[in-house]
């Protein structure tokens, strides 16, 4: 938990650390990701959160990134699995729709529905945040159509994962949380 005031800032540089801009601030209850306790604070599986930040505007570029965890005197603040990645596709988005995945948290098993406009030959997967497959859900023809899908998530570790769907030229991928 946090004090009222307790701040977490993400700074970017692009020129060798001589000066820094805020990227991303938040602060207060907008930080809490679970809730507030005068007791020293260790987050469980569930109290993790993951957030993106869009670093398209630096493309090209050299950076330096600082994270600046500013107190009021409130509980810790942590940091955990911080990745920078580049984009290695120009893959346009796959278009689903109706598209469900339920229940998420997932325990032993999620649900996965979804329509699709025309017949598409398709890869169903789980990745991990390291973006390492660790599960393939199905490589098929999907017709056109409404699709159910069930994945199987009892043997996986608990924490974030992503369903990515992918045909030829397109893909779509759905964080979830794997919760024991």
């Amino acid at each position: 938990g946090f004090a009222a005031n307790d701040r977490l800032q993400v700074w970017i540089s692009t020129d060798c650390a001589e000066t820094f801009d805020v990227l991303w601030d938040m602060q207060g209850t907008s930080l809490h990701t679970a809730g507030v306790s005068d007791a020293l604070f260790v987050p469980g599986a569930s109290d993790w959160e993951t957030t993106m930040i869009d670093l398209s505007d630096y493309i090209g570029q050299e950076v330096n990134v600082q994270f600046k965890a500013i107190t009021d005197w409130g509980n810790n603040c942590w940091l955990d699995n911080i990745n920078l990645t580049r984009i290695t596709s120009t893959r346009e988005l796959l278009e689903l729709t109706g598209f469900e995945m339920f229940p998420n948290p997932a325990d032993a098993q999620m649900t996965v529905r979804f329509n699709l406009e025309q017949t598409t030959q398709m890869e169903v997967g789980v990745y991990n945040a390291l973006g390492q497959r660790v599960q393939t859900v199905a490589t098929e023809n999907f017709a056109a159509g409404r699709h159910t899908l069930e994945v199987n998530t009892a043997d996986l570790s608990e924490g974030v994962y992503f369903l990515r769907l992918r045909n030829a030229d397109r893909e779509t991928s759905q964080r979830f949380i794997v919760n024991h």
